[in-house]
């Protein structure tokens, strides 16, 4: 079933999980302009900060989609699974513990003249082989290999890399760059840390700025409106980052660049130079051709696997997405 517009779920799961996908690729495109634009002591830096998902984490899987075959342009189709998380403090993200916060499919063409993005609403039902549950849950059932092995199945696209950054790095990121100005559309505090948060124009950093992340309880809108939030914080670093005070001051790209990679885990295969490649072909992705979906979902909020796979297929293919654009 698809979304009826102005349904609940037409304008609000639909549109919020992509909020969080428009968010996660504009941030990890800032994060390429801080590692091209870094020289050797830098990227060290990265590198000695970056955390490497095991290299046989994949291993157990089967029935795995075929890699794609090289094009008659030398490159080849290429997919990028982004996984955000709020993992419990204590935890390590190589064991990636914790919910995740959301999971968006990265799909570049072989020409690299498009590229797709298909996000999983959190709480979306899923079928796996323990039962249904929300997708937010694979990440604490199963890890990575069952977010992977789940989408693969689900759409038929093979993952070839995989980034899981974590929400923790918004207290950090925003206070290197001297915090961020946001909308806060409510008024109220947080009762599960007594922040308290006025109505309009605010500037957050630090554990400031992460508690308004986190912040869902009690919000209008719920869930919906903690996905904003974390939009509108990704978007205002975006510009922070990619501003002339930060590129041009190698002490601060720096602090930045460190920082930014002790919230990232990366698969063996997005060395810097494949993250700077990859990253650098979406900036040169015209406009229209860079699209936005949200995994369809049926009327009982389970993810409706007859038109995913379909979804994948025109993926696989290089073929218009039968899905609906999502807009805003």
């Amino acid at each position: 079933m698809t979304p009826q517009a102005g349904s609940e779920r037409g304008t609000g799961i639909w549109r919020g999980a992509n909020w969080v996908a428009r968010a996660l690729v504009a941030a990890l495109a800032a994060a390429v302009v801080v590692t091209v634009g870094a020289g050797w002591s830098v990227r060290r830096s990265i590198e000695d900060q970056l955390t490497v998902l095991p290299a046989g984490l994949l291993d157990g899987l089967t029935n795995r989609p075929p890699a794609a075959l090289a094009g008659l342009a030398a490159t080849t189709p290429e997919t990028v699974l982004l996984i955000g998380t709020d993992r419990p403090a204590g935890t390590d993200l190589q064991t990636v513990a914790g919910a995740s916060d959301s999971v968006v499919l990265l799909h570049f063409n072989a020409t690299r003249t498009r590229a797709d993005t298909l996000a999983f609403p959190r709480d979306a039902l899923v079928t796996t082989a323990g039962g249904q549950r929300p997708f937010a849950d694979l990440l604490t059932t199963g890890g990575v290999p069952l977010i992977v092995s789940t989408v693969e199945s689900l759409t038929g696209v093979r993952v070839d890399h995989i980034a899981v950054g974590d929400l923790a790095a918004i207290a950090e990121l925003t206070t290197e760059v001297g915090g961020v100005e946001v909308i806060n559309e409510t008024a109220g505090t947080d009762p599960l840390t007594g922040t308290y948060y006025p109505a309009g124009p605010i500037t957050l950093s630090g554990q400031r700025a992460l508690t308004w992340a986190r912040w869902i309880h009690d919000l209008p809108r719920g869930d919906l409106d903690r996905i904003e939030h974390q939009h509108q914080l990704l978007e205002a670093l975006k510009v922070k980052i990619t501003s002339g005070s930060v590129t041009r001051d190698p002490v601060k790209l720096k602090r930045l660049a460190t920082a930014f990679a002790r919230h990232l885990a990366v698969s063996q295969s997005l060395t810097l130079e494949a993250i700077s490649s990859l990253f650098t072909d979406l900036g040169n992705v015209p406009k229209e051709n860079l699209h936005f979906y949200t995994a369809p979902v049926t009327g009982a909020n389970v993810l409706d696997e007859p038109l995913l796979k379909n979804a994948g297929t025109a993926l696989n293919e290089d073929k218009a997405v039968p899905l609906p654009v999502t807009i805003g």
